[in-house]
C-alpha cells in the first residue's frame, strides 16, 4: 500500500490511498486527507478492505509516518498481520504499488480532458477499469482471479436511447449513464495503450510471442487461411478470427497449431499450423471500442441500419464471400459473410458505394458484379466455406458460426 498525493482538494480529500493485492493484482483506490491519523486509517481499512477481503497475511508499504506509527504496528501485530517496510534505497520492495500509482496517474490524466476538477468522481471508474483489465503477468483480470467472474462493464444500448422519449429526469439519468460508459471506455483504451507501449519496449529484447493452449488469437491475412482466391484492398493490416490455440510445436516457439474445426467444418481441415508472426492475442475487453464484429446476419443487418459497415476489404468471387470492416470495431478485425447475405443486409446505395470503393482500393481487382442479382448462385456454398467471426465474451470464448439460412 502507498499514498498518491498532490491532487486538487475536494473538501478535505486530496490524496489517494492505493492498495494492491500481490496475487490477484486487484487494486483499491480510496480518497483520503493527507492529514488523516493512523487511527482513522485503520478504521478505513476495516471498512473498505477487511469488509471485502478479510485480513491479509502481510502488508508491504514504505516508511510513511503513518505506517511506522506505534498504533499502526500494534493494531496489526495484535491481528498477526506481518508488516514489511521497504528500505530507503530499495523501494522496489513495494514496486507493485509503485507501478499501480503510475498507471493511476496515466488513467486520471486521460480522463482530465473531460473534467479536471472532478478527479474524485472518476476514481471508481478508474478502479473498475483497472480491475477489469487483463494483466500480462497473470493472463487474467484482477476481478476474475479475486471473484471468479468478470463483472459487466457499462454499455449503452443506442437502440433504446434513440427510440425512447425522456423527460428532464430521464435525460439526466441517460447523461450519467453515457458518462459512465465513456469514462470506462477511455480508461480501458488508456490501459490498452499503456500495455502496448510496455509490450513494444519489452519486445525490443524479446521477439517471441508466447501463447498458451486454449488462448484465442487473431490471424493476419498474409497467413492465407482464406485461400488464394480472395482479393483484398491495399489495407494490409487485417486479421480474422478468433481461433483457439491447440498446441505449440515442440521446440519451436514460432509455430502454433490452431483449431479450425468450427471455421472449416466439412473441408476436413480441422487444424492449421501458423507462424507466430501472423498471430496476435485476442482480448475482447481490451480491443478499442470493445465491440466485436457481427457474428450473424441479424447482427450484420443491425450494423448496416446504424451505418456501422465501413468497407468491403476483400471479395472471393469463387466462393461468393466478402470481408467487411466496421466503424464500431477494431479497424484491423474483419468479418467474413456470404455475399448474398451482405448484399441483402444493406441498402442498394450502400452496397454499390462500398463495392465501388473496393474496386478503387483493390490490389488486383477481379471482375465483379455490381448487384447481388448478378452474383453466381450461392446454393452450392456450405458452412465449411466460412471463416466466422465470433460473439466472444471476455471470459467464455466460443467461436460462433454464421447462420446461412436467415432471411
Amino acid at each position: 500500500m502507498d499514498f498518491l498525493s498532490g491532487f486538487t482538494p475536494v473538501g478535505k480529500l486530496d490524496t489517494i490511498w492505493v492498495i494492491v493485492d500481490r496475487f490477484t493484482k486487484r487494486m483499491h483506490m480510496i480518497p483520503i486527507s493527507k492529514s488523516i491519523t493512523a487511527e482513522e486509517l485503520a478504521t478505513l481499512f476495516i471498512d473498505r478492505i477487511f469488509r471485502l477481503h478479510g485480513l491479509p497475511a502481510e502488508i508491504i508499504s514504505d516508511r510513511d509516518v503513518l505506517f511506522t506509527s506505534t498504533f499502526w504496528h500494534t493494531f496489526f501485530q495484535s491481528l498477526s498481520v506481518h508488516l514489511k517496510l521497504s528500505t530507503p534505497f530499495h523501494p522496489q520492495t513495494d514496486g507493485q504499488t509503485e507501478r499501480g500509482n503510475r498507471t493511476i496517474i496515466q488513467l486520471l490524466r486521460a480522463l482530465f480532458d473531460f473534467n479536471t476538477q472532478e478527479w474524485i468522481k472518476q476514481l471508481p471508474i478508474v478502479e473498475f477499469s483497472y480491475n477489469s483489465h487483463v494483466h500480462s503477468s497473470t493472463g487474467f483480470s484482477p476481478f476474475v482471479l479475486d471473484l471468479g467472474y468478470q463483472p459487466t462493464s457499462p454499455h449503452i444500448d443506442t437502440r433504446l436511447i434513440n427510440q425512447t422519449q425522456l423527460n428532464n429526469a430521464g435525460k439526466s439519468g441517460r447523461h450519467l449513464a453515457e458518462l459512465l460508459h465513456t469514462y470506462n471506455q477511455v480508461a480501458l483504451d488508456k490501459l490498452q495503450e499503456t500495455q502496448e507501449v510496455s509490450e513494444k519496449y519489452y519486445n525490443r529484447k524479446h521477439q517471441e510471442l508466447l501463447l498458451e493452449v486454449g488462448q484465442l488469437v487473431l490471424v493476419h491475412r498474409r497467413a492465407r487461411l482464406l485461400g488464394s482466391s480472395f482479393k483484398f484492398t491495399k489495407d494490409y493490416n487485417l486479421y480474422f478470427g478468433p481461433f483457439k490455440v491447440l498446441q505449440k510445436m515442440p521446440n519451436n516457439n514460432n509455430v502454433y497449431e490452431l483449431d479450425l474445426d468450427r471455421a472449416y467444418g466439412k473441408t476436413g481441415q480441422s487444424s492449421r499450423l501458423v507462424n507466430v508472426k501472423n498471430l496476435r492475442p485476442y482480448y475482447h475487453v481490451l480491443d478499442k471500442n470493445t465491440t466485436p464484429p457481427p457474428a450473424s446476419v441479424p447482427q450484420l443487418k443491425r450494423f448496416a441500419t446504424n451505418n456501422w459497415i465501413s468497407a468491403i476489404v476483400g471479395i472471393d468471387v469463387l466462393n461468393q464471400t466478402v470481408a467487411l470492416t466496421f466503424r464500431q470495431c477494431p479497424e484491423y478485425h474483419a468479418a467474413i459473410f456470404k455475399a448474398r447475405d451482405a448484399r441483402q443486409a444493406m441498402s442498394p446505395e450502400l452496397w454499390d458505394q462500398l463495392l465501388n470503393k473496393f474496386k478503387l482500393d483493390c490490389e488486383d481487382p477481379p471482375p465483379l458484379p455490381s448487384t447481388i442479382e448478378e452474383l453466381p448462385p450461392v446454393d452450392a456454398m456450405t458452412r465449411s466455406e466460412h471463416i466466422p467471426t465470433s460473439s466472444v465474451s471476455s471470459y467464455s470464448p466460443v467461436l460462433d458460426d454464421i447462420p446461412m439460412d436467415l432471411s
